[in-house]
Formats: C-alpha cells, structure tokens, sequence
C-alpha cells in the first residue's frame, strides 16, 4: 500500500474567516464541507468557533467520512463538548493537546472513562507535531509555517519523511499548513507538491 499524506490547514476557523478561498455568498454552514470537497484534513480549534459548537457539530454531520478533521483543544472545559460528539459517534482524527494542557494524561484519562464501545481519537500533545525547527522525528504530523518559496516546503516535508521511522512507512501521514501565516494559494500549492512527490 502506498503511503499517503492528507494535506490541510491548521485552525480551520481562522482559514474559514480569510478571504480567497470562499465565494463571498456562501453560507457559514456550508463552509467546512465546501473546504471538505478540496482539502483532506483539518485541525479545527474548539477556542476559535466562538460558542458555535451546535452549529459546528451539524456542520460535522454533512462531512464525508473519507474527510479527516481533528480538534485542537486548549481547556479542560472543551471536553464537554467532546463528549458529546462521541456520543454522536463524530470522532476526531486527532485530537491535539495545547501546552496548557500538559502533560496529555488528564485529557487520556478522561477519554478512558468514556464508552469503551465508542472509538478514541490518538492523543497527541501540540509540542510534538513536526515542525522545522524542532525535527521531531516521531510524528505523524507535520505543522508548517508559511513560506516565501515552494522549494522551502518541499524541503521541510523531505526533511519530516527521511525521519519517519521503517515501521511507520505504511501508515497515512497528515501535513497542515498553519492558518494564521498561510493561504488558499499555498496551501493549494502545497496539496500538488504532495501529488508531485508521489503521495
């Protein structure tokens, strides 16, 4: 099985609210899965939908199952919320940890209490997503900042896969690109540099 890399924008709510990408009539609800119809992934950050978490689990409910979404949360009170889409069986890729909330073992803990017939998200805590200045090795995200060149990306994501270990070359892998130093034009760039390098 080829590996494969799902390419998508960090802080999805900052990319919904950016002009460029979005025909400006196009209804709020309507926006995830138009993005949805283009883009792979996204990591959606519960602090950023502004109390709009009904609204956004409906959004969820419109989504392809083939579209992987996660959630970045930054307090402990967000997981209300996250129960509550379990309990839908809307589940998260991923779901990242902010460093206010380390280490990650309250937030595993508390997904070990819920439904063990209901499947988890993989906890990941957000220091450890790859980053160029960082060069973690272990994982299976990779966060980028914006770039002036495409070869810049095109060297951070040779950089991220040449450490990905022997055992993981079978597992799919998700590049974000992030929403407040990046744009449609780049990130659609990005998702074609991907296809060109052959995933």
């Amino acid at each position: 099985m080829q590996q494969t890399i799902r390419v998508g924008v960090f802080n999805w709510t900052r990319f919904m609210s950016s002009g460029g990408f979005y025909p400006a009539d196009l209804p709020e609800d309507w926006r995830l899965s138009f993005y949805a119809n283009e883009f792979e992934s996204a990591c959606i950050s519960l602090s950023e939908l502004n109390g709009k978490w009904a609204a956004f689990q409906e959004w969820l409910e419109d989504l392809e199952t083939s579209f992987e979404w996660s959630l970045y949360i930054d307090d402990l009170r967000q997981l209300d919320f996250l129960e509550s889409l379990l309990n839908e069986q809307l589940i998260p890729r991923w779901l990242i940890v902010s460093p206010q909330l380390y280490p990650t073992d309250v937030v595993s803990a508390w997904l070990n209490t819920q439904d063990p017939g209901i499947k988890h998200p993989q906890v990941i805590e957000a220091q450890k997503l790859w980053r160029p200045e960082y060069l973690q090795a272990e994982s299976r995200i990779a966060l980028l900042p914006g770039a002036q060149a495409m070869k810049n990306y095109r060297i951070w994501v040779e950089a991220w896969l040449r450490l990905r270990p022997a055992a993981d070359q079978k597992k799919s892998l998700t590049l974000w690109l992030d929403a407040s130093t990046s744009n449609y034009q780049t990130l659609s760039d990005c998702r074609v540099l991907v296809e060109m390098m052959g995933y």
